[in-house]
Order: C-alpha cells, then sequence, then structure tokens
C-alpha cells in the first residue's frame, strides 16, 4: 500500500537527524526522479550566490604598494602620539641630559691610501747593476747543455720520443692577486668618516653621576629614577564613574562596535562575517549572532544546518562568558525562526535591528561551500616593509594561518567589512605608527569587489546602497588594532589552524590495521578500583599535639594504643567585613566561596577497646559486705554522664578501695 502526499506536505513532515533544507532537496530530487514534476518546480528561492558561476581569481591586487607620500593626509593614532611624546619626556628627564640620541656631528671624506712602487720599494732597496745577457736563450735544449755546452748531448731516438710527446701544462700559472687587485676599477679610493656624540653625551652622564650620588648606589635604571623624581598634580584631575557594563581600553581603534551582527554559514570552514545590523540581513538558511554592551542574541534559523548551529552556540558560549567583543551580558537569548520568534526576547532582538521586516528564504544546500570559496577570495593581507604596505603573495585571496603572526611582524587583514591591523611584540613604536596611518588610508580608500562573486560588504545584497565598488567603508563595519596574544574571537576564525582545543591522538596504522585483523578481541571484566584511586594513608589532622584522625570514630596513637574521637559540639560564626553572626545549628557545614568562618569543635579523646565498652562503668560504695548493705555510686566530679566512656573515674578510686570483709568496701558494677 502506497499514499501520496500533497506537495507542499513535507514542510510539515520532522525527521529526526535530518534539518528542513536537507528534506527539502531530498524532496525535490525523488520528485524529478520520478518524473512527476519538472526540477524548478519545488526548488526553493535561488540566493544571489548561486546565481553567478565562480570566479577563477580572487580579488584583484593594488597597482602599487600603499607608502606613505608627502602629498598624501594621513590619519594618525592620538593615543600612539600620546605615549611617543610621555617617552620622550621621560627620556629628555634621564641625567638632565637634553641628547639621548646618537646623532652625527660631523663628516668628513677620506682617500683610501694606495702603494706606490716608485716611492716604497725601489727608495727603500738599494738597486745593483748585473751583467746580464740581452740575448733571448732559447730552452729548447736540455739544461745540461745549456749550462754545460761542451758536455755530450744525449741524442738517442727514446728521449727524442720523450721531448716529443711531453705533455702541456693544464693548470695556468697563478697571478700576483695584489697586481689583481690594484687593477681593478670598481674598488671605491674613499670613504666618509662620521663623527658622533658619544663623547658628549658620557661626559654628561659622568657629571651628572658625581652630583647625585644617589644613582650611584642605586640598583634602579636612570629611567626609573627620573619617573620617581617626577612630580605631577592630580588636584585637576576628576575621576570618573565608569558602569560596569562599558569596557576602558587603551586601544584608540577598539576591533568591536556596539552593536554587531555575527553571520555563521558554512559546512567545511564555517565562516563568521560581520555584516550590516539590519533585519533584511538575515536569512533563514544560517545562524546570526547579534551583540550590544547589554545583550547576546543567538538566531537560529528554519533551515540551518547542523555545523552551522554548533558552531553559532561555541562562539556565543565564548562570547558571553569571556566577554569578548564588548559584550557583557549575563545570559545568552537563543531565538530560533518558527517556533519563539514572538517572545520579549523577540521583541527586543528586533528593537535592537531598527524592527521586524521581510528578509530572505533559505538558498540551495550547496550555497553554503560556494559562499566559502567566494568570501575567502575577498581575503587581502598586506605586509609592512620599508615603511610602505605591500599585499602579500602567499595568503592573498587564501586562509591566513597562525604562521603570519610572528613577534617583529607587521600586518594589515581586510574581510571588507572588517579591517585589523596586527603587529608583534617586538614592533618599534615607530612602525606601529606608519602601520596605522596606512592602514587608515585603506580604510578610508577605494576598494573594487567587482571581479568578485560576492561583496564581502553586502553577502546577500540585500542593500542597494552598499555597491560593489567604492569609497571608504560602512559606518557599521570594524577598523581595529590587535596586538599579539591580545586577537578577538571575531578575528580568530579567520584563520585556518586558529584553535586552543587539542586534537585527539591519532592511531598508528600499524594498531588500525592491527584492530582490523583480529574483530573478535577477547572480552575480559574490568577491575573497577582502578577507575577509583583509592588512597594508601586514611586522612588525619593534628590538633594540639593529638592525631584526630577524621574526628570521629577510632585513631591510633603513637603507642599503638586506640583512642575513641566523640563530638561534643560544634559552633560556627560568620565573619562579615564589619559583623559577625551566629550560624544556627541546620546551616552548620554549609560554606560559601569567598566568604570567612570561624568554627569551634568541642572533642573528647578516651581510651577505646573495640567491642567491650558500649556503656560507661559505674562505681558503688557498699555500706555491708554481707547482709542488708547501703549502695552509694561514686560520681567523678569531671564526668559527663550523658556521654559513654571507659573509665569515667580515676585508678586511685579503684586502689583505695577496701579489702572484703571489712565494714566498708566498694564494689564495681
Amino acid at each position: 500500500m502506497s499514499c501520496r502526499l500533497p506537495w507542499d506536505s513535507w514542510r510539515s513532515v520532522t525527521v529526526p537527524g535530518i534539518s528542513r533544507r536537507d528534506l527539502e532537496a531530498l524532496s525535490s530530487s525523488s520528485v524529478c526522479s520520478a518524473g512527476l514534476a519538472s526540477p524548478t518546480a519545488i526548488t526553493p528561492v535561488a540566493s544571489p550566490i548561486c546565481s553567478k558561476t565562480r570566479g577563477t581569481t580572487p580579488v584583484s591586487k593594488p597597482l602599487e604598494d600603499i607608502e606613505a607620500r608627502p602629498d598624501m593626509q594621513l590619519e594618525s593614532d592620538l593615543k600612539l602620539d600620546r605615549l611617543e611624546t610621555f617617552l620622550r619626556r621621560l627620556n629628555n628627564k634621564v641625567g638632565g641630559m637634553q641628547e639621548t640620541v646618537l646623532t652625527v656631528t660631523g663628516k668628513s671624506v677620506k682617500e683610501v691610501m694606495k702603494p706606490d712602487d716608485d716611492e716604497t720599494f725601489a727608495k727603500f732597496y738599494r738597486s745593483v747593476d748585473y751583467n746580464v745577457p740581452r740575448s733571448p736563450v732559447e730552452l729548447d735544449e736540455d739544461f745540461d747543455v745549456i749550462f754545460d755546452p761542451y758536455a755530450p748531448k744525449l741524442t738517442s731516438s727514446v728521449a727524442e720520443h720523450k721531448r716529443a710527446v711531453r705533455p702541456k701544462r693544464r693548470v695556468q700559472a697563478s697571478k700576483n692577486p695584489l697586481k689583481m687587485l690594484a687593477a681593478r676599477e670598481d674598488l671605491l679610493q674613499e670613504y666618509t668618516e662620521q663623527r658622533l656624540n658619544v663623547a658628549f653625551m658620557e661626559s654628561k652622564r659622568m657629571k651628572v653621576e658625581k652630583t647625585r650620588p644617589v644613582s650611584s648606589n642605586s640598583t634602579f635604571s636612570e629611567v626609573t629614577l627620573a619617573g620617581l623624581a617626577s612630580k605631577e598634580n592630580f588636584s585637576s584631575v576628576s575621576l570618573r564613574s565608569v558602569n560596569l557594563t562599558e569596557q576602558n581600553s587603551n586601544n584608540s581603534a577598539v576591533p568591536y562596535k556596539r552593536l554587531m551582527l555575527l553571520q555563521i554559514k558554512g559546512r567545511r570552514h564555517v565562516q563568521t562575517r560581520l555584516v550590516e545590523p539590519r533585519a533584511s540581513a538575515l536569512n533563514s538558511g544560517d545562524c546570526f549572532l547579534l551583540l550590544s554592551p547589554h545583550c547576546c542574541f543567538l538566531w537560529v534559523g528554519e533551515f540551518a544546518n547542523v555545523i552551522e548551529k554548533a558552531k553559532a552556540s561555541e562562539l556565543a558560549a565564548l562570547i558571553q562568558t569571556k566577554r569578548e567583543l564588548g559584550c557583557r551580558a549575563t545570559y545568552i537569548q537563543t531565538i530560533e525562526e518558527g517556533i519563539n520568534t514572538h517572545t520579549h526576547a523577540a521583541k527586543d532582538f528586533w528593537k535592537l535591528l531598527g524592527g521586524q521586516t521581510s528578509y530572505q528564504s533559505a538558498g540551495d544546500p550547496k550555497e553554503d561551500e560556494l559562499y566559502e570559496a567566494a568570501i575567502i577570495e575577498t581575503n587581502c593581507i598586506y605586509r609592512l616593509m620599508d615603511d610602505k604596505l605591500v599585499p602579500d603573495d602567499d595568503y592573498w585571496g587564501k586562509i591566513p594561518k597562525c604562521s603570519l603572526l610572528q613577534p617583529r611582524e607587521v600586518l594589515v587583514f581586510d574581510f571588507g567589512s572588517e579591517v585589523y591591523v596586527w603587529h608583534g611584540k617586538e614592533v618599534t613604536l615607530a612602525q606601529r605608527k606608519i602601520a596605522f596611518q596606512l592602514a587608515k588610508h585603506l580604510w578610508n580608500g577605494t576598494f573594487d569587489y567587482e571581479n568578485c562573486d560576492i561583496n564581502p560588504l553586502d553577502p546577500g545584497e540585500c542593500n542597494p546602497l552598499i555597491p560593489r565598488k567604492g569609497q571608504g567603508r560602512p559606518e557599521w563595519a570594524i577598523f581595529g588594532r590587535l596586538t599579539e596574544h591580545n586577537e578577538t574571537i571575531l578575528f580568530k576564525e579567520k584563520f585556518l589552524d586558529w584553535t586552543e582545543l587539542k586534537r585527539p591522538h591519532e592511531k598508528n596504522p600499524g594498531e588500525l590495521a592491527q584492530h582490523k585483523e583480529d574483530p573478535r578481541a577477547d572480552v575480559k571484566p574490568y577491575d573497577v578500583t582502578r577507575m577509583v584511586s583509592m588512597p594508601q594513608t586514611t586522612a588525619g589532622t593534628i590538633l594540639d599535639g593529638v592525631n584526630v584522625g577524621r574526628g570521629y570514630g577510632l585513631v591510633e596513637g603513637h603507642d599503638r594504643r586506640q583512642f575513641e574521637i566523640t563530638s561534643v559540639s560544634v559552633d560556627v560564626w560568620h565573619i562579615l567585613e564589619f559583623d559577625y553572626s551566629r550560624l544556627p545549628k541546620q546551616s552548620i557545614g554549609q560554606f560559601h566561596e569567598g566568604d570567612a568562618y570561624v568554627v569551634k569543635w568541642k572533642f573528647m579523646v578516651s581510651t577505646a577497646d573495640p567491642g567491650s565498652f558500649n556503656f560507661a562503668p559505674r562505681l558503688f560504695i557498699l555500706s555491708s559486705s554481707s547482709g542488708d548493705f547501703v549502695a552509694t555510686e561514686f560520681v567523678y566530679p569531671a564526668r559527663a554522664p550523658s556521654v559513654v566512656s571507659s573509665m569515667p573515674f580515676l585508678q586511685e578510686d579503684l586502689y583505695s578501695a577496701p579489702q572484703p570483709g571489712k565494714p566498708c568496701s566498694r564494689q564495681l558494677c
């Protein structure tokens, strides 16, 4: 028996583990394969991403590097300027010296000395004339023939053959290196000598050390002593009240806004991007985070995939717990499309977005992967080199990696709606200033995304006022300055390998092969004692030299004797800042972190005989050992009648008892 559902009945069907977005694609493919409808009969509304073909090249690089020129109006960082001024003033106070930087005081051109053979050698050595024959000497003959012409000449055929086949010398004779060096014309024959103010600075320092003996005996540096000696007038300083929800920072370009809307979209490497905070930027196929100083909203689209939901929940938890991006919300408010869109939290959500309006529906299931590839190609990364921003060819239009972030590097990341200036810990103040100025020029300059498949400033093309090519970024976009180890979670999400969690240890291929070869492993019962580590020794507490153990039961003394610990009373006082109060009995044992308490515990240590004394012995004095008698109980004055004790009286009371047969005796019952 088979049944057919109406065309729109799949919208009300719920399948565990499958989202409605995937169910829609499955239904459309099954209907089309059966030949009951055309492929476009129930396909969702196409998004701008699916309607365009994927580009082959990322965003185009600038034709020239971004560098500071005299005709450019660069915007400087006011706080960096103040810091530079403060450091300059502090350095000028060191030792009272006006000059603390090495400067060139004079220059002079010097010539390199050239050796003159006539002056150095000809005049130094005495010339000697020898009677040397001027006629050239032929060396075709043997040396014996040359020096002894009358000697007999060897004219055998063997000697003639050796002279004929004598090999030539392959390696040329070495030339004089000094003559070769003197013959070179590319060497400079003069140099410039510079004179520095080192001597003047050293003399100033020595004079200051003589006039101020404190600095010579102190272990502090000159800058520290100058800072301690400076005087500041705080009478004109007025303190301002700061709310708990506001965050103060010395960064003049904080990497967040008071109102931000983050889009979480993707399937393989989920992208988290800043979009315009308005209702039309939403869609039913993705997740969004709306952040403000007081609120943290998580919008879950009806057709969002499982990976997007998990990533959005993780980001929302990190932002709320770690108070990232200026958000001081105490809890996360989740809004699921089609379920709780008419609650009070939803009203506040739409109010922050400027009112509830229509937004886009979910796109094709393949849209997430196309979006990832298209948005990654818009990434622009610049590197500061010689006071100019140079595009990084290795990571231009790609996902950045953590290997880029080095302590001596200054980088500028342009993600469309987010522009960050990042510098390491070992970067100088001058490099920070020029990088900020050039990045600000890039921020205010022209952007061009006409060759890209997607506009990172308007991924859903919901605002016609944001063009693909224009001047300056929108007001809601972010221009931030980041330092090493102080990055935001929104910046970290752009990297491929930035994770604070360790990946699970992967097994070796040999272990996997062995596991496949022997699937029927021997099943053995597990030892439950290995699950919980048992303490080897019992924890104990020593008070006034007495081991009281855990405060109850039997304990062992130094002489191997056992003692019994019994609590008499417990009193607890709660200590406040300027007062204290005694806790009632039902609250004893409840302690709170951050509070102080005083506990008074009265206990009694008695000799224990395990298994014998579960009662307190009593001592009676008998008036007679026979016949009628009167028994009078002996009570020790320090005994507690309500406490069981194995020896509630002294031993001398027993030793002083009279012998049987006398008028008076004592008996122990």
